[in-house]
Order: structure tokens, then C-alpha cells, then sequence
């Protein structure tokens, strides 16, 4: 029976990730499983030590785990599976930057996420609260917000993605 593999995460997007475990010895390969909360299906097969699993759901949690297989025919003698890594692909964070445009109006620059509906922009007045004051598309990467002078302002630039119309 081949030695158990250890799942570990590696990277994700808004609708991929990519994990990876140790090499066992003298085995045929690897199957990896995948699950939302209830059973576990398996999802793929490799002879490598990473698999990454595309067209996932943003904001939908997974759980994976995996399982060393060698081949004895005619069938798989399997190893027990692995630890289970638990994963939701979300949008990356991005960086917003604030130039002066003219006397009485501040430009923000942000960098654009992949996999974005569309960016909502918030502002808070020294003291205040956070309002939205605008939402753009995801073509978007830059506003221009008229302000008065002596006042301090705060600004984030928050990505969302639209999921099943949610």
C-alpha cells in the first residue's frame, strides 16, 4: 500500500486553484477529490505531484483531498487519503492610488482584478462613515470625486463579481 500523500495549497484566482503534495515512492500516480460540503467526487488523475482544478465558482467553498494509487492488475492498490485543504476562490485585493486633478477634485487610480463584475467606490469625510459613491464597470480603473479643500478623505475601491445573478 503506497505511503499517504500531504495536500497542500498553492495558489487561487476567482475561479481556479492549484494545489500540491510530496512524491510517494513507487507509485502510479494520484487521484484527486473534491467536495462542497457533502461527499467527495474524484475530480482528476495525475502522475505529477500539483493539480489545478479550473471553473470554479467565486465565493463557493471546496474541500480536497488526495490519494496515492499503484497500479496491480487488474485494479489500484490505494493509499489512505490525504489531509483535505479547504479552499473558496475570491477576487484578488487591489491597490488604489490618489492624485490631485485640478483645485477641488481627486483622481483614483486602481489596478484592475481579473474576473471582476464591477468596482464600487467608497469615500469617508474625516469622522464620518463609509458611503459608496459610485459603482463602474469592470473596464473601469479610475474616478475623478470632487472635494472641498481643508477636509481629509478616505477612499477604497472594493471588486465584486457576479455569481448565479448574486
Amino acid at each position: 500500500k503506497p505511503d499517504t500523500p500531504t495536500l497542500k495549497y498553492k495558489t487561487s484566482t476567482y475561479n481556479s486553484i492549484s494545489m500540491y503534495w510530496n512524491s510517494i515512492n513507487n507509485t502510479s500516480g494520484y487521484y484527486i477529490y473534491r467536495s462542497t460540503g457533502g461527499a467527495y467526487t474524484k475530480i482528476g488523475n495525475t502522475t505529477g505531484t500539483s493539480f489545478t482544478n479550473y471553473n470554479l465558482k467565486t465565493g463557493q467553498k471546496y474541500y480536497y483531498k488526495v490519494v496515492a494509487y499503484k497500479t496491480i492488475y487488474p485494479s489500484d492498490v490505494l493509499s489512505n487519503y490525504s489531509n483535505f485543504i479547504k479552499i473558496t476562490p475570491v477576487l484578488k485585493k487591489n491597490s488604489i492610488k490618489l492624485y490631485k486633478s485640478g483645485s477641488n477634485k481627486i483622481k483614483i487610480k486602481w489596478t484592475k482584478i481579473n474576473g471582476a463584475s464591477k468596482y464600487r467606490i467608497y469615500r469617508k469625510i474625516s469622522g464620518g462613515k463609509w458611503k459608496r459613491i459610485k459603482t463602474v464597470s469592470s473596464k473601469t480603473t479610475s474616478y475623478k470625486n470632487t472635494v472641498i479643500r481643508g477636509r481629509k478623505y478616505y477612499y477604497k475601491v472594493r471588486a465584486y463579481r457576479t455569481v448565479s445573478g448574486k
